[in-house]
């Protein structure tokens, strides 16, 4: 078929799906491999209880029924980290994953796609970022929408915000609790002061009778005809 690059239109969706939440998770350096996905698929059990089913299998087939599906990634601890001080290493120096020429051999392409797999996995930033610009061709992604599931970076990102949004929360109301018992104190001592500053001698209270009635000495009340 003789037909020019720049004639042809493609459609397509979005290879990533939405409903899919991308996590790496870490097992300690002791355990075995094994004995944390297994670990894992029991924790999942308790989670998604009988009658649901767990189907360990390929990652690309989470979500086509358009359910919520988690993609795991398993790595020794201390992995991802050693990763992120990787990236920033090399980021500082150069960006060698941008090789310049047209035509890459077979090892650069390999490095390069390695290097793709490295900044996934390292958790520096949101893991749709680098699976939406290698498979959609998404350069201006920069976390999980509205309507994804988000990953685990973003998911410990937004923590971190709602916790510092109610940490905030909490020194406001403390603040305002404590300026209110300082007024109601405040006004309670002013009351004190205005009720210390009233002076009335009792030889000085007059008492009001009718006008028919004269109060004399022992309570003798005389009425006039």
């Amino acid at each position: 078929m003789k037909i020019k690059p720049e004639e042809v239109q493609t459609f397509r969706g979005a290879t990533t799906r939405r409903n899919i939440a991308y996590s790496v998770h870490e097992y300690a350096n002791e355990s075995d491999e094994t004995d944390a996905i297994c670990k894992l698929v029991g924790e999942k059990l308790e989670q998604y209880a009988a009658p649901a089913k767990i189907i360990v299998q390929e990652s690309g087939r989470g979500g086509q029924d358009g359910e919520r599906s988690e993609a795991i990634v398993m790595m020794p601890a201390g992995r991802q980290e050693e990763l992120q001080k990787k990236i920033a290493r090399a980021k500082a120096r150069t960006q060698p994953w941008k090789i310049q020429s047209c035509v890459m051999r077979p090892w650069e392409t390999k490095q390069v796609e390695w290097e793709k797999m490295e900044r996934f996995l390292s958790g520096s930033r949101c893991r749709r970022i680098y699976l939406d610009s290698e498979m959609d061709d998404q350069q201006d992604w920069k976390r999980c929408k509205v309507g994804e599931e988000r990953c685990d970076v973003c998911e410990k990102d937004d923590a971190m915000v709602e916790d510092r949004e109610a940490r905030q929360a909490a020194y406001v109301e403390e603040q305002r609790v404590i300026q209110e018992q300082a007024a109601q104190a405040e006004r309670k001592r002013q009351g004190l002061w205005v009720d210390s500053g009233i002076n009335v001698p009792s030889s000085s209270m007059n008492i009001l009778v009718p006008s028919s009635e004269v109060l004399v000495p022992r309570s003798v009340i005389v009425t006039s005809p």
